[in-house]
C-alpha cells in the first residue's frame, strides 16, 4: 500500500511538474516575441491532418510562388508516415498551397492511379480535411490577422 501511494504521490507531483513547464515555456515564448499573453488565438484541430494543412497554410501565406518554400517536405514533418495514400496526400496539398490560383483539394485520376478502392476513400477523407482545414485558416485568416484573442474548434458544422 505504501508503494502504491508513493507511486500516485510521484505520479501526481510528475504531472503538476509539466503543466508549470509547460506555462514557463509559454511565458518565455511571448516575451521572446514581444507579444502579449493575450494577443494570441487559440485553435483546437481535431486531427493532424487538419493541423499540419492549417500551419502550412500560415506559414507559406504569401509565398505561393516563392520557389523556396518546400510545402511538401514542411507536410512531411508534421506528418512522416510513408505510405502511398499519405505521400499522394502530401504532394497534391503542397501543389495546393503553392498554387497561386483557386484551391482545389479533390483527388484526380492522377492523384488516385493505382490505388485500390479503400486507399481512394482514404485519400478522399484526408483531402476533406485539407479542404476543411484550409477553407477555415481562410476564413480566420482574413478576420484581421491571426493575433486577436479567438478560439476555434475545427468542426464540419463551424467551418
Amino acid at each position: 500500500m505504501f508503494l502504491s501511494s508513493l507511486a500516485v504521490s510521484w505520479m501526481y507531483n510528475l504531472f503538476l511538474y509539466s503543466l508549470e513547464n509547460e506555462k514557463v515555456q509559454g511565458d518565455v515564448l511571448c516575451k521572446a516575441l514581444m507579444i502579449d499573453e493575450n494577443s494570441m488565438k487559440k485553435y483546437y484541430i481535431l486531427n493532424r491532418r487538419s493541423q499540419a494543412v492549417f500551419a502550412c497554410s500560415i506559414l507559406s501565406e504569401g509565398v505561393e510562388a516563392n520557389e523556396d518554400f518546400d510545402a511538401e517536405r514542411m507536410l512531411s514533418l508534421f506528418i512522416s508516415n510513408r505510405t502511398r495514400v499519405w505521400s499522394r496526400w502530401r504532394a497534391k496539398v503542397a501543389r495546393e498551397l503553392k498554387s497561386t490560383g483557386t484551391k482545389n483539394f479533390e483527388a484526380t485520376e492522377e492523384d488516385r492511379e493505382g490505388l485500390g478502392k479503400d486507399e481512394c476513400k482514404l485519400l478522399d477523407t484526408f483531402l476533406e480535411d485539407a479542404r476543411l482545414a484550409y477553407k477555415a485558416y481562410r476564413k480566420r485568416s482574413t478576420k484581421s490577422g491571426f493575433l486577436h484573442n479567438e478560439t476555434w474548434n475545427a468542426r464540419d458544422s463551424a467551418v
